[in-house]
């Protein structure tokens, strides 16, 4: 017996085998290089819809801060390490002010889409996969109403309004893996608990498309990318 304590408390001062400090992080921005992108001219609403829509809307497809960050870029590792899938969650679209809030997310397989109204007026929120065919097509009457929608499979989702509101776009990246991140108003990003290694960084964008980086990650640092839209 004694024996058998003397080797549980050996075992329990042994070294731990966890992943932790076989970690890093990537952060970094995305800008708007050369001449800034001139918008489209702003899109005039009906006037029945002007009451929750406004009487025009700007063009947010490209969105950056006086510094030339990007908004609304989806960064995300194209070659992810083995065996580390990311826990699902709940992930919401909400029609609000005649926009999709947010413009711009991911989630990962396995979560759950709550898509929503904040408006007094109807919308029709439809979902497309890539290719067109239609993930579903929900007409959201009055305020407040919410309908939850399974994250089955990976790949990008686009939404539309079939309700008159032609200037609202909605992107969702679905992933396999929990390696992705969204750039915030200044073009920041960080995606954190990377495990050591070499990988492949993309980084999408919905009007100016893709661009490409590669980066080392090394325990318990944090690699620093940059990555350039023209």
């Amino acid at each position: 017996m004694k024996k058998a304590a003397a080797v549980l408390i050996v075992l329990l001062f042994l070294p731990s085998s966890s992943p932790q400090g076989r970690t890093g992080s990537i952060a970094g921005e995305t800008v708007l290089g050369g001449a800034a992108r001139t918008p489209d001219p702003p899109t005039r609403v009906k006037p029945a819809d002007s009451r929750a829509c406004g009487a025009e809307v700007a063009d947010e497809s490209v969105v950056a801060s006086a510094a030339g960050g990007l908004k609304d870029v989806i960064v995300y590792i194209d070659n992810p390490p083995a065996g580390t899938p990311a826990a699902p969650a709940r992930v919401k679209l909400t029609n609000r002010n005649c926009r999709f809030q947010p413009r711009v997310q991911t989630a990962t397989v396995g979560s759950t889409l709550v898509v929503g109204n904040d408006d007094d007026i109807l919308h029709n929120t439809h979902g497309y996969f890539e290719g067109g065919a239609t993930f579903f097509n929900l007409g959201l009457p009055f305020r407040g109403i919410e309908v939850p929608k399974p994250l089955a499979r990976a790949g990008m989702i686009t939404f539309k309004c079939d309700a008159g509101h032609t200037w609202m776009r909605g992107f969702l990246l679905v992933f396999a893996h929990g390696f992705h991140a969204i750039t915030d108003a200044s073009g920041r990003f960080r995606i954190p608990q990377v495990p050591a290694g070499s990988y492949r960084i993309k980084a999408w964008h919905e009007r100016l498309g893709s661009q490409d980086a590669s980066v080392t990650v090394v325990p318990d640092q944090e690699v620093p990318v940059r990555i350039e839209f023209k």
